[in-house]
């Protein structure tokens, strides 16, 4: 969820922290974030003992903050098939997570995006297309080393599962699967299947 606020922008939740988890998943995985919120009763809490926490440190749960921000963002730049509510803070007050990113500074991440979504489009041009291993290395390449995303995409890549499908079961949000999954069709890695 995002807030606008006097000329800033903020990640913010209420009581449900699961769109926290999500936002923090690329700084900590699923049993230490157990380990670390256990007895957070909010979600700025739970922020604060992920930033607190032994190897983590308060830049990198900013970081996953801003980025959850642009794409939330990003989300509403593209067309498709989400959902978005709109509500008066008023009401139901989320908790700001963030102390606030400046507005313009977003949108301009926002539109690299969604210039970037482009390019991707040329490629991966729904979430309904599937992509499978290529049969062989491209030619004059013997090697690839792949970091341990581009292995999990290419990992969930079988031929039959869509990319909607990859992005639920890796957890992942569709803009870094489709970006991934282009990237690993320009090196040859995978291919449409039709």
């Amino acid at each position: 969820m995002v807030r606008f606020r006097e000329g800033t922008i903020d990640f913010a939740t209420g009581s449900d922290l699961s769109p926290l988890r999500r936002a923090l998943d690329g700084v900590v995985d699923d049993e230490r974030w157990d380990d670390i919120t256990a007895g957070a009763v909010t979600p700025t809490q739970a922020v604060e003992q992920v930033a607190s926490a032994k190897g983590l440190g308060s830049a990198s749960v900013q970081e996953a903050m801003r980025e959850q921000t642009v794409m939330t963002l990003f989300e509403f730049a593209v067309p498709g098939d989400d959902r978005f509510s709109f509500f008066d803070a008023a009401e139901d007050p989320p908790e700001p997570i963030t102390s606030g990113f400046a507005v313009e500074e977003l949108l301009y991440q926002v539109d690299e995006r969604v210039q970037a979504w482009r390019e991707i489009a040329t490629t991966v041009p729904s979430t309904s297309a599937v992509f499978g291993l290529s049969p062989s290395l491209p030619p004059g390449i013997s090697e690839v080393r792949l970091g341990a995303a581009d292995w999990r995409i290419l990992a969930a890549a079988d031929g039959h599962r869509s990319v909607g499908a990859m992005v639920e079961l890796l957890g992942a949000d569709a803009f870094a699967v489709c970006s991934a999954v282009h990237r690993l069709c320009e090196a040859q890695l995978l291919k449409p299947r039709t």
